[in-house]
């Protein structure tokens, strides 16, 4: 009879991880994000508008935070108070919405400006009666709504007067051109107006090639299987989900109306932080039972009688490799996607209030 077979010793199952940090970099510089083309002085006073056009094309999260009917939000308040900690004076839009309002009420459209200014200046009668006007306006011997009145009738009399239009919402300020007008002849001036172009928060996909960092590429060298799983450098993406708040905004020069900066900026809630990860892989027999099995078969006796004078060789190990999914070990997560609607709404209120105080801090201001 031929000898009988051992069993071989499984082989141990060999696996591998590696543990680096990643950090998603989805929010912009302000500094490198806005530009400017001349200083503001401390103690200017800007007033805020949010145009029609902005809410209208928000989503629900940006109909939240810039309801037009509430001027006095929470982030409104952000930016007020940005404004006030870099120096600047932040009139109220009620008081420039009230000259408005008088203004639609005597029965008059403003007429275009460029008209208006090109004959105001290059008559000098016209400007002297022009900035008494004003002048009785700012000493509070006019209202709002005499001022409003004289300089419609003065208008008319030059053949300016236009035909009366229909009267806009009385609880908001929907045009620039209307507030530019209005800081320029309510008792309340402004010297500049910061219009809020966009604010918007959302849920954004970032990814990230595992590549990119040192600790992964050597894993990589050390272990073909990890180099064959991401032999596709398309399939290296690790994606993290996070919340973004972004902000575009353009200061105007209520004077001369001239675009004194246009600024934007973005963050989210992954922004300087590190999000540990885990890649690894497991390597182990995957036919070990067939090979016991194998030997079970070939020790019974009528098997051994048949192969004796002959040499029997055992099925060799079969491999199998598994590469794990990228696993995430610290407590910080990437997974906005995931989370409850309420939890990021209240993360992207704080997100927005931060992107409008890092941006505001980029305005530059001489004394």
């Amino acid at each position: 009879m031929g000898p009988t077979l051992a069993v071989p010793e499984r082989p141990v199952d060999e696996s591998a991880s590696v543990v680096f940090e990643i950090s998603p970099r989805p929010s912009s510089d302000p500094n490198r994000s806005s530009v400017q083309t001349r200083d503001l002085r401390r103690g200017s006073s800007v007033v805020i508008n949010i145009p029609t056009a902005m809410s209208a094309r928000g989503s629900a999260h940006d109909a939240d935070l810039f309801r037009t009917r509430n001027f006095h939000n929470e982030i409104e308040d952000s930016i007020q108070t940005a404004l006030i900690d870099h120096g600047l004076v932040v009139k109220d839009r009620l008081k420039f919405e009230a000259i408005l309002r008088d203004l639609r009420d005597v029965g008059s459209n403003w007429p275009p400006l460029d008209a208006w200014n090109t004959r105001r200046y290059a008559d000098p009668a016209v400007e002297a009666a022009m900035d008494d006007l004003a002048a009785a306006l700012d000493r509070g011997d006019l209202s709002s709504a005499e001022y409003a009145g004289q300089v419609f009738r003065y208008r008319s009399r030059l053949g300016m007067g236009l035909q009366v239009g229909e009267n806009r919402a009385e609880d908001e300020i929907a045009d620039t051109a209307d507030l530019i007008r209005a800081a320029n002849v309510s008792e309340n001036r402004a010297d500049y107006i910061l219009q809020i172009n966009a604010l918007r928060i959302r849920t954004l996909p970032i990814p990230d090639h595992l590549f990119s960092y040192p600790t992964f590429r050597a894993f990589a060298d050390e272990h073909e299987a990890v180099r064959a799983k991401y032999a596709d450098p398309r399939s290296a993406y690790f994606r993290c989900d996070a919340v973004q708040a972004t902000i575009s905004v353009k200061l105007i020069a209520v004077s001369s109306g001239d675009v004194i900066l246009i600024g934007d900026h973005a963050v989210t809630d992954l922004d300087n932080k590190k999000i540990e990860i885990e890649v690894g892989y497991r390597r182990r027999v995957d036919n070990y039972a067939s090979i016991v099995a194998f030997v079970d078969r070939n020790n019974r006796i009528d098997e051994r009688v048949r192969r004796y004078g002959h040499d029997v060789t055992l099925p060799p190990f079969s491999y199998s490799t598994q590469v794990a999914e990228p696993r995430i070990l610290s407590a910080t997560k990437c997974d906005a996607a995931g989370r409850m609607e309420s939890e990021n709404d209240e993360i992207g209120r704080e997100l927005a209030n931060r992107a409008v105080a890092e941006l505001i801090r980029t305005i530059r201001v001489a004394e």
